[in-house]
């Protein structure tokens, strides 16, 4: 069977747009008396025995000992198998040169930034740039609420003992 939809957009098309349609016949009742199955097997989920398959023929990435200092060095913040082939196609920056560099890096950040993911950094040859330290604001002393009353009561009672001494406020 067709049915035919007449459909008009006022604002874009001066005809009235048709839509035909093709109506199929319902699903075919089992012998049960229930609907089929139909639920779709998806081909990524865990119990997919295709999967278990692949995840058991994958191997472990190894990374090379040079790339695991630099690792470790740079605070381990991203992907750790791309940053290695970030490294290689960086041609492979020395350890020191790294390190010095992610320092500095580092050091140029304000307070409210966090460094970027290694792999980031290598791609956008941050090993190769200049950084200056970041302007730093000083830390605000914290005090004890504890320590800051019983400080606004010594100052308080300093304000009554002036005012007793000298007949007058402070």
């Amino acid at each position: 069977m067709v049915a035919t939809i007449a459909i008009s957009a006022p604002l874009v098309a001066v005809k009235p747009l048709l839509v035909t349609t093709s109506i199929t016949e319902p699903a075919p009742i089992s012998s049960s008396g229930s609907p089929p199955d139909l639920r779709i097997v998806n081909p990524d989920s865990p119990g997919n025995p295709k999967r278990a398959r692949a995840r058991k023929a994958r191997k472990a990435p190894s990374y090379e000992p040079e790339f695991l200092r630099i690792w470790d060095a740079t605070g381990k913040r991203g992907n750790k198998f791309k940053a290695q082939e970030s490294w290689v196609l960086a041609e492979r920056p020395a350890l020191e040169t790294v390190r010095v560099k992610w320092a500095e890096y580092e050091a140029s950040l304000e307070s409210w930034q966090s460094p970027q993911h290694l792999v980031t950094w290598i791609n956008q040859w941050g090993f190769t740039q200049d950084y200056r330290p970041a302007k730093r604001q000083p830390e605000r002393k914290r005090i004890d609420p504890a320590v800051r009353a019983r400080e606004e009561a010594e100052d308080a009672a300093l304000e009554r003992r002036a005012e007793l001494a000298f007949g007058r406020r402070p």
